[in-house]
């Protein structure tokens, strides 16, 4: 039995992929990886998203933590509401642009984690600190946010903290048309090689814009660039129903659950894997997938 809370889980499988040196530059799709970790970790999760966006990674995080979520260079704020009242585009911006809009449920819990100051400021206590206040980094400071005491809710640090990447600084990933699920035939501009959260009410379409639309097309794409003796063992993922998607990097999905195709995202991204690189014989890549326990779906 799986022990480990959804986001130890992601951050497990997120290993791999850091100490990989090939220089490819992908988008990181995360399903909440704050679930079950403690403040103190989540303010190492987001240092870990800073080294992956300083590689040239872009990250689309579904999410609901505030922490996250202020956190971030951009937001897509899903919704109004959910499930049929839902599928549309409520705002999209920075942090400070979405706390400024009454009509976005999340803009209006955003607003006062981002306008409080503590006067003292005291780090959330580690595991090898101690208790107590401590010096703190820069970068550790403008990624999460302090108490100054247990009754003390989290706040900003400063307002002005750095973000994760520059606007705009190497395209951006555009969706044309997206009818999928609740969807509302919407558009959608993702700039990448940053932090970018979509946030929302529950059933408000945040999983499938991430994944039924751009995981699923960046796979489709990835098996379309695969000869057909390979493409054989993949069961490939439908077509989304979206009029165009542009601009989008080879593509990794980690959820923190295994349903809806979560055996077959775990074998798509082991077997990419093991295929990049093509001076690899046969035998080498049986053994990277024997490494990396890929089965084919037969």
């Amino acid at each position: 039995m799986n022990t480990l809370s959804g986001g130890e889980s992601q951050r497990l499988k997120l290993v791999g992929h850091l100490s990989d040196a090939s220089g490819t530059r992908n988008l990181f799709i995360f399903d909440e990886p704050t679930t079950g970790l403690h403040f103190d970790d989540v303010a190492l999760l987001l240092q870990l998203f800073q080294r992956l966006v300083d590689r040239g990674h872009s990250l689309v995080v579904i999410e609901h933590n505030l922490e996250v979520i202020k956190s971030a260079d951009w937001i897509v704020d899903l919704g109004p509401e959910a499930g049929d009242a839902g599928g549309e585009v409520v705002a999209t911006g920075t942090p400070e642009q979405i706390a400024k809009l009454e009509s976005s449920h999340t803009g209006r819990f955003l607003r006062p984690v981002l306008s409080k100051f503590p006067k003292l400021l005291h780090v959330i206590p580690s595991r090898e600190d101690g208790e107590g206040p401590h010096k703190i980094s820069r970068e550790f400071e403008g990624s999460f946010a302090y108490a100054q005491d247990d009754s003390v809710e989290l706040m900003r640090a400063a307002e002005t903290a750095p973000r994760f990447g520059a606007i705009d600084r190497n395209g951006a990933i555009h969706v044309r048309g997206a009818r999928e699920h609740n969807l509302k035939n919407i558009d959608l501009k993702i700039p990448r090689e940053q932090l970018v959260v979509i946030t929302g009410l529950s059933g408000s379409g945040k999983s499938t814009v991430a994944f039924d639309i751009l995981f699923a097309e960046g796979q489709r794409r990835f098996l379309d660039s695969m000869s057909p003796y390979a493409r054989q063992f993949v069961e490939q993922l439908e077509k989304p129903d979206v009029d165009l998607v542009s601009g989008l990097p080879p593509t990794v999905a980690i959820e923190q659950r295994v349903t809806r195709g979560g055996r077959l995202r775990r074998f798509t991204i082991s077997f990419a894997s093991c295929l990049q690189k093509p001076e690899r014989s046969f035998a080498l890549t049986a053994i990277c997938l024997w490494k990396n326990r890929v089965r084919l779906p037969l």
